[in-house]
């Protein structure tokens, strides 16, 4: 198709995609993060994936309007962690769910330091990494981070996420 064709293709509008984009199923990670003033929060998300195997590097599009996104900057040492099946209260915690924030979305889950970084213990996967690129595109930023250290969960499976629904997959 010629160039001038796709270019005057008519974009969907937003509300349609974000309705088409529910058939998307995405795996749930959470991504923590220290704040400049040291303070602990983090964020759950279904845009974080493998960007390398070598260097090992990982790649998250995070909305700018979530409350930890001021918190990531070139230089600082992120925590991500998949979500293993039986962690839904994790996700929603670290989704705000109950009005929650900053430190308050850690309780009830154990939490270990690493490179500076909180990891969740047992998650299907766990990472340390720490931020190399931030790049502002539309209403996200893309966060690609170096892994520093990783740590997989044997018997956890895998959240995901569909159709506003957590799918537990074991």
């Amino acid at each position: 198709m010629p160039q001038a064709t796709l270019d005057a293709a008519a974009a969907p509008e937003p509300d349609a995609f974000r309705m088409a984009l529910r058939n998307l199923v995405g795996q749930v990670s959470v991504i923590t993060v220290m704040g400049a003033d040291g303070a602990a929060t983090g964020l759950t998300l279904t845009s974080a994936n493998a960007l390398s195997t070598s260097p090992p590097l990982m790649i998250a599009c995070v909305n700018r309007s979530a409350s930890a996104h001021s918190s990531l900057r070139l230089g600082a040492v992120i925590g991500w962690q998949v979500l293993g099946a039986r962690q839904q209260a994790v996700a929603e915690r670290f989704s705000g769910k109950g009005g929650l924030q900053g430190a308050a979305r850690f309780q009830g889950a154990d939490w270990r330091q690493e490179h500076g970084a909180q990891l969740l213990d047992g998650a299907a996967m766990a990472c340390a990494a720490q931020i190399d690129s931030l790049s502002d595109h539309a209403s996200h930023t893309v966060v690609i981070a170096r892994i520093l250290s990783l740590h997989v969960g044997a018997q956890a499976g895998t959240l995901a996420y569909r159709d506003g629904a957590y799918l537990p997959l074991i």
